[in-house]
């Protein structure tokens, strides 16, 4: 292992930039998806928004042995479109609330404590059509919000399974399932100090550097020779 010292002032002046510039790449590398999936439950609506409550089967890699669960999201009221064919709705609100099997598989208790965001501008509305004439929906937004695991998630796609054979009315019917993905970014502040400690230890190696009449290799400068009067 090569201690600091052996390097020369330059040299660790050159490791700590690099080391800076490394910790630039890594905080978007960093960001990570959780997928909550969901089966069955209800979905209903009306030009004044939709609103679905759906057991969850997974969230992330937790998914334990039966239901963990409950996923809530609602919409505020029909912008554009309609419920049949496809619109847009204007922002709402997602919840993920673990039950007893939930927490004993290690996710945290109490309303919305395993993620409770909000749709930040337009939730689209989508129809698919499916095979043997069958009909599904997906639901998308952009989320803000607080996910136990850390980190702010800011995204997110929920594909809303409806097993129709005509357009949804906003009548209350049965959900398939649904897939819910939170892209999770780390707080920025750990970085923030991190980087800001390497960019202080360079200035402070360059000073060492320039004041210690040393070489860029290191080495010591010969010194001056006196000048005959």
């Amino acid at each position: 292992m090569t201690c600091i010292s052996s390097l020369g002032a330059r040299s660790f002046l050159k490791l700590t930039l690099a080391l800076v510039a490394l910790l630039g790449f890594a905080l978007p590398i960093s960001s990570r998806a959780t997928t909550i999936t969901n089966t069955g439950g209800t979905i209903s609506g009306s030009n004044s928004g939709l609103s679905l409550s759906s057991p969850v089967d997974a969230v992330g890699t937790i998914t334990g042995l039966g239901q963990l669960g409950t996923i809530k999201i609602t919409t505020g009221a029909l912008l554009s479109g309609s419920l049949q064919t496809g619109g847009q709705f204007n922002g709402g609100t997602i919840t993920v609330t673990a039950n007893a099997n939930g927490i004993a598989n290690g996710l945290p208790s109490g309303t919305g404590a395993v993620f409770s965001g909000t749709f930040v501008g337009p939730v689209t509305w989508v129809e698919n059509l499916g095979a043997n004439n069958t009909i599904t929906y997906t639901l998308t937004g952009s989320v803000q919000g607080m996910f136990f695991s850390g980190g702010t998630p800011e995204g997110g796609t929920t594909q809303i399974t409806v097993t129709l054979k005509a357009p949804f009315t906003g009548a209350k019917v049965n959900l398939a399932g649904g897939v819910t993905t939170l892209s999770t970014v780390p707080e920025p502040g750990t970085f923030m100090l991190l980087g800001t400690g390497l960019v202080g230890i360079a200035f402070a190696a360059k000073r060492r550097w320039k004041g210690s009449g040393s070489t860029p290799g290191g080495t010591p400068k010969a010194p001056a020779l006196p000048v005959a009067a």
